[in-house]
């Protein structure tokens, strides 16, 4: 990886994911959303989870043909969240 950026590709369960030491993360080489980079354990179990989910909300949107970037992540993460909030209220 190219300019700091730390690969995540030997998890294999997080393939695809860097994160530089500004904090930047990186699907498949291209900066997609900034996580502050964590200092603390239960902030590094909080990024862990938060990586989990921006995987899984990658791979979906790559399945679906869709282009991975900050605006569809934001877009896929709000509908999930809404869809989940409306199951939970039902």
């Amino acid at each position: 990886m190219t300019n700091g950026q730390r690969t995540n590709e030997s998890a294999g369960y997080l393939s695809g994911i860097s994160q530089d030491d500004a904090g930047f993360i990186y699907w498949r080489g291209k900066m997609v959303v900034n996580f502050p980079v964590p200092t603390t354990q239960s902030e590094h179990e909080k990024h862990r989870k938060a990586c989990e989910t921006l995987h899984r909300v990658c791979t979906d949107l790559e399945a679906k043909g869709i282009e991975v970037n900050f605006v569809t992540i934001r877009n896929a993460v709000a509908m999930a969240s809404s869809k989940a909030s409306q199951a939970f209220a039902a």
